[in-house]
């Protein structure tokens, strides 16, 4: 509501300004009273004096020029008070949502105690300490000049970043274009020096804690770092990545400062572009905000700002005495340094769902299993992390077929790789080759491995007996069997894939008969032999390196599935 001066009003007015200035006329402007004053040439000191006496009323002055002097009643609307309580609360509720949805993600599988408290420790006052940084400098240079500091209008924010900073609303305006011109631009270097200390301790892990991975099915926000970073300081800091909320603390005070250093309306970017064009304030905001819009167009949340700024307006608060205002080589290094900050912290397209990247292999994809003994097949499978992420997998097997999986450590670090125990029940497979499709996933990611598992009956009429070399360089293996017959046996070695080794067998006349070529991994020979030798023995001689804590299975049988099997360590 635009206030109405009284005849009482301009009377009081006109008479406290005569005491410091000669009044030529008076006349009343819409929302102010204009002043028309003879020149002096102690008109700075004594302009001092004025609005000193004229706060003391409850008017703020402002001076055009040294010849008219413009005074407005100040804004005593209560209600603007209690708005910015308001915002503030609601700001600190969506740091704090912001802060836990993210750590909720981060410190995955701890209680919910932990992550609060880790919410309010590692997010929620890092961000408000870059807010309280930034409005530090205001606060001491108002009370510095004898003003009374005020809230700022807090601008909420509930996702990622919790805000997108302050816009000023001082009830008092500036008493010179200085004071206002180095009280926004402190608060933009202070708030991007605490912003860049959260950010590197985030980063190089102040938290102590690294929680945050891939699980079998969740997926990921990576935060692209603002460009500058990327470029300037690529080998110290990560374009992007799955920042711990420390970090992302600094990453949104970077970005909401950056944000307040563009020239429009009522960001510290337009208080000090008002020193440099006063006429051209408000262009100069069409103009920035224009920019914002289209960065506000990568990442849709942030037309919080804009729509905050245009609801309070483009127009800048004049300080109160604008003769003080100069353009020096200071002020236009200022300036482009407070653009240079505006790019600093700019950011298109800043989070985006990231996707995991794996390999699996595994060491042998063979195993026998003797019925109606263990029933069990055990294999490796390493699966390596290639993506950007910590990855805790999940393991599907085809048919249904029951299964445990043990990892040896925790979550497979980017880089990283992790060996599975994978432990198969075989109750369920039926005699003879069984092929297995073992599915390892991460979220959308999926890579599959085969795995054989031979099932034979055991046989009373076949022993194996196995004598080891010397020097752990291979077995020498006795195959008894007293069936009264012709012979029609298989043999099948279980072995590493990467294990090599060579073969003999005799039997009947004691002629060896070497396998035809060097076995690796799993191997099935058939058994040749002289007609009507029966029953009958054999010798296998099996020349390889012996490896440590992983099987190797000789197993021989007939076409039904009937045999003897021995595993060698």
């Amino acid at each position: 509501m635009t206030y109405a001066y009284s005849n009482e009003d301009e009377r009081e007015i006109r008479d406290s300004i005569s005491s410091f200035f000669k009044v030529i006329s008076v006349y009343r402007d819409g929302p102010v009273i204009v002043l028309k004053i003879e020149p002096s040439d102690s008109f700075v000191d004594k302009f001092q004096k004025a609005m000193e006496e004229m706060s003391s009323k409850g008017y703020n002055i402002y001076n055009n020029g040294d010849q008219e002097i413009i005074v407005a009643r100040r804004n005593m609307d209560g209600n603007m008070k209690y708005l910015k309580l308001v915002l503030l609360l609601i700001t600190l509720i969506t740091i704090f949502y912001a802060g836990f949805t993210y750590s909720y993600s981060y410190y995955r599988g701890q209680v919910i105690g932990v992550v609060l408290a880790k919410t309010i420790l590692f997010f929620v006052l890092p961000v408000t300490g870059i807010l309280a940084s930034r409005e530090l400098p205001k606060y001491l240079i108002r009370r510095k000049n004898g003003q009374k500091y005020s809230l700022p209008i807090f601008v909420p924010n509930p996702i990622m970043m919790g805000t997108l900073g302050v816009i000023n609303a001082p009830d008092e305006p500036y008493k010179s274009s200085d004071q206002q011109l180095f009280s926004g631009f402190s608060s933009l270097i202070s708030g991007l020096i605490v912003s860049m200390v959260f950010l590197s301790l985030g980063y190089y892990g102040f938290s102590l804690y690294h929680g945050l991975n891939y699980g079998p099915n969740s997926s990921i926000n990576l935060v692209n770092l603002p460009i500058f970073f990327q470029v300037v300081l690529g080998r110290f800091l990560p374009a992007q990545g799955a920042l711990d909320p420390l970090a992302l603390s600094g990453w949104a005070g970077l970005i909401f400062t950056s944000f307040n250093a563009f020239p429009v309306g009522f960001l510290d970017g337009a208080s000090i572009f008002s020193a440099l064009s006063p006429s051209q304030r408000k262009n100069i905001s069409y103009v920035f905000l224009t920019i914002l819009v289209f960065i506000d167009l990568t990442y849709p949340v942030w037309f919080i700002l804009p729509l905050f700024i245009l609801l309070i307006g483009l127009d800048v608060q004049e300080p109160m005495n604008t003769k003080l205002r100069r353009v020096n080589s200071r002020t236009l290094i200022i300036i482009i340094i407070t653009l240079m900050m505006a790019i600093v912290g700019l950011t298109p397209f800043p989070v985006h769902i990231s996707s995991p990247s794996i390999e699996v292999s595994t060491s042998w994809n063979s195993a026998v299993i003797v019925n109606n003994s263990s029933d069990q097949a055990c294999f490796q499978i390493s699966v390596r992390n290639l993506g950007q992420i910590a990855v805790d997998p999940g393991f599907y097997i085809s048919n249904g077929i029951p299964y445990d999986v043990r990892a040896i450590t925790g979550d497979i670090d980017p880089g990283g790789s992790q060996t599975y125990i994978m432990t198969i029940n075989g109750t369920g497979l039926g005699i003879g080759m069984n092929t297995i499709d073992a599915k390892v996933y991460v979220n959308s990611m999926s890579r599959e491995v085969q795995l054989r598992i031979l099932k034979i009956s055991i046989s009373s009429n076949i022993t194996i007996i196995q004598t080891p070399h010397g020097n752990n360089n291979g077995v020498n293996l006795t195959v008894i069997s007293t069936y009264n017959r012709n012979l029609s046996e298989s043999m099948f070695i279980s072995a590493p894939g990467d294990l090599n080794y060579s073969m003999t067998y005799s039997i009947g006349r004691n002629t060896s008969i070497p396998v035809p070529m060097n076995g690796t991994g799993a191997q099935k020979f058939l058994i040749v032999k002289e007609a009507g030798l029966s029953p009958w023995s054999m010798n296998v001689d099996l020349s390889m390196a012996i490896p440590r804590n992983i099987p190797v299975q000789f197993a021989v049988y007939d076409s039904s599935y009937k045999g003897a099997c021995v595993t060698i360590y």
